[in-house]
């Protein structure tokens, strides 16, 4: 797996880390072996477990306009990380690099050549750290505080592979007094059509991936 871009990040979410811990691409998982999965599984709840009990640094937003950013996704930082997984004898390669020299790891990143760039395997959602700009199939938006909230809870629940989610526990989560989803969209509604897409069930909504 390449690591470079994930080597700029000091902060993870439980669901990146639990993957990144296997060596799993957490916006690109489906390929990955079902005994691969259910590991992922295991340590994502292992994860969580520490960081309820304090076990793991996390972060939290900062400055003037924090309040915004509540409720937020709970990130754990790298070296939060680091030294739980030292603490445990472990050395998962996404947090210490150094062990990537060790084995050979591949850091160079994938070769393209005879891929076909239009598999499903490719990425099609791209997303920065607090989702206020988001890239879907090439196509960018820059999103308000609550249109980057709801995406992101939304995106949590797809790579969960549960990706339908009614409208009233998106609303809560989000903390608006609206009783529709769309309307915090209201102000652009080609992010709204774009990016949300119906559930299976009515009032239900998915990201649109």
């Amino acid at each position: 797996m390449d690591f470079t871009l994930w080597d700029l990040k000091e902060e993870f979410t439980v669901d990146e880390a639990a993957c990144l811990w296997f060596e799993v691409d957490p916006y690109n998982r489906r390929g990955a072996p079902c005994d691969i999965q259910s590991k992922v599984k295991t340590i994502y709840n292992v994860l969580e477990e520490a960081r309820r009990g304090g076990k793991i640094e996390q972060t939290t937003p900062t400055g003037p306009n924090a309040w915004m950013a509540m409720p937020f996704t709970p990130k754990l930082s790298r070296q939060g990380l680091k030294n739980y997984a030292g603490d445990k004898g472990l050395t998962p390669l996404f947090l210490f690099p150094e062990e990537r020299e060790k084995i050979g790891a591949e850091t160079s990143g994938p070769s393209l050549e005879g891929k076909d760039p239009s598999s499903k395997n490719e990425q099609v959602f791209k997303h920065s750290d607090d989702f206020r700009s988001v890239n879907l199939r090439g196509e960018q938006f820059t999103l308000t505080p609550q249109q980057a909230q709801a995406v992101e809870i939304l995106h949590q629940a797809y790579l969960n592979d549960t990706p339908d989610l009614s409208q009233e526990s998106i609303l809560d989560r989000i903390g608006t007094t609206s009783t529709r989803l769309s309307d915090t969209f209201r102000s652009d509604q080609k992010i709204w059509k774009t990016l949300i897409a119906q559930g299976a069930k009515r009032g239900t909504f998915r990201l649109n991936i």
